[in-house]
């Protein structure tokens, strides 16, 4: 019978958590540490932003990592950007400081004495992008095996950015070379905010043996999105003669006819008219397009809050 998620976690991680003050373990989270736990499975986990996909993939992993340290880099982080390295490092390196696990980067800001070190004595926990594990081999081929002699779990993060395209590719052949290189198939775990095709990440994972590839995703996130289109008219070139506009007297003939109700507030009508007259146009407004209303409206309604625009 399963043990508690909780139990099978090192006490370091345990104490970890607490330190944290989790409450309790998410649905993903508890899926991972059983898979990382009680099976030999690669695994793919999949779940919204800020919905627990590292922590899913690491408790685990160093979890296994403090219970069996050994002289090598023993878990990869693949990341596609420097920044999400950098984040995530500040991340990890919460999660493993009481459990004296290191966590180093490798990417094109990290100062060469790290990098070094790192190749001289290997250890723990390694971020990295494609491109900086590529350069190991091209600069540091023969101390490749040396310094990923324990390597148990490669994570790539952002999964799916992989898919269909070179840089996937080339991480495909980036795993196959590192495995041939120290002889033995570490364990894969893939980590994305979306996937529409979990096939697809078995199968780029593990080509050859896509039933070994353990698929979690989180079905219990719903998120509302919200989206709003707004058009924008042109103005006339300048020189043209525009629409002829009703005088404010017109107006408010037009609209007591079409509203009986406003007979009597003739006068509360001719406010709001005079408020709704556009202002008179200066040289700068005719130099202005449809451009310059859509920047405008951007910054008056989206400057305090995060949004994709189209």
């Amino acid at each position: 019978m399963s043990q508690e998620p909780f139990s099978l976690l090192h006490p370091g991680v345990q104490a970890a958590i607490w330190k944290m003050g989790w409450k309790k373990l998410k649905a993903i989270q508890v899926q991972a540490i059983h898979t990382i736990c009680e099976t030999e499975k690669h695994m793919v986990i999949c779940a919204p932003t800020a919905g627990g996909k590292t922590e899913a993939a690491f408790l685990p992993i160093i979890s296994k990592l403090a219970a069996n340290p050994q002289p090598s880099v023993q878990a990869i982080y693949v990341g596609p950007l420097k920044a999400l390295i950098n984040d995530q490092f500040r991340r990890l390196e919460e999660l493993c400081i009481t459990l004296e696990i290191p966590v180093h980067r490798w990417h094109g800001d990290v100062p060469a004495n790290q990098k070094k070190a790192l190749r001289e004595k290997p250890s723990g926990i390694l971020l990295i992008t494609p491109e900086s594990l590529e350069s190991n081999f091209v600069n540091y081929g023969v101390q490749v095996s040396h310094v990923y002699r324990h390597l148990s779990f490669v994570v790539v993060d952002e999964l799916h950015s992989f898919f269909g395209n070179e840089r996937g590719v080339h991480l495909q052949s980036l795993l196959s070379r590192l495995q041939n290189t120290i002889g033995f198939a570490p364990r894969l775990v893939g980590l994305s905010a979306t996937l529409a095709n979990p096939q697809l990440s078995r199968a780029f994972l593990a080509p050859d043996a896509v039933e070994t590839v353990q698929v979690i995703q989180d079905t219990s996130a719903k998120r509302e999105i919200k989206f709003g289109i707004k058009t924008f008219l042109a103005r006339p070139p300048v020189g043209t003669i525009p629409a002829p506009r009703l005088t404010s007297e017109q107006s408010l003939a037009f609209a007591s006819s079409l509203r009986p109700q406003t007979v009597g507030k003739e006068k509360e009508l001719a406010a709001l008219i005079q408020q709704r007259k556009p202002a008179a146009t200066t040289d700068k407004d005719k130099n202005r397009d449809a451009l310059d209303e859509i920047a405008d409206d951007i910054v008056r309604n989206f400057k305090n809050s995060t949004n994709l625009i189209f």
